[in-house]
């Protein structure tokens, strides 16, 4: 089973550490330890999440299985993708990057961001070679 991190943009990080530093000045300056410990430990899984998302390809049942921390988990068989393409949309999708790939099947559009594509996208191509990849 191949697995790949999601790759995440600097720009994530930046806005993490703004949210954070606004955060724990609001906490500091209103003093109460509650509210500090509160947003630390938010801060903390939102960034724990962030690096939980990971792209598996299980050559043996033709899966590609989507692992977005502890709250999402889907998977899609390979033989069903037609395309993928090369996508720098900014449209909101659970993505932690901008450089993304849109898998297409018959019914909906996936957007996901491994950290390593072009590996990715060899590893897919072995398990279905007829997938129309414009990247």
């Amino acid at each position: 089973m191949d697995t790949f991190l999601s790759k995440i943009d600097s720009s994530y990080y930046a806005i993490l550490g703004l949210y954070g530093i606004l955060s724990m000045s609001f906490c500091l300056f209103s003093k109460s330890l509650g509210s500090f410990l509160f947003v630390g430990l938010l801060f903390l899984f939102i960034i724990t999440q962030l690096h939980a998302i990971k792209y598996k390809i299980d050559s043996s049942s033709k899966k590609l299985i989507i692992s977005g921390g502890i709250f999402y988990s889907s998977s899609l068989d390979i033989k069903s993708i037609i395309s993928i393409e090369k996508d720098r949309s900014m449209s909101a999708v659970p993505v932690a990057s901008f450089d993304r790939l849109s898998i297409k099947i018959a019914s909906r559009v996936i957007k996901i961001s491994p950290n390593n594509q072009d590996v990715f996208l060899e590893v897919i191509k072995k398990i279905n070679s007829d997938i129309s990849i414009n990247y």
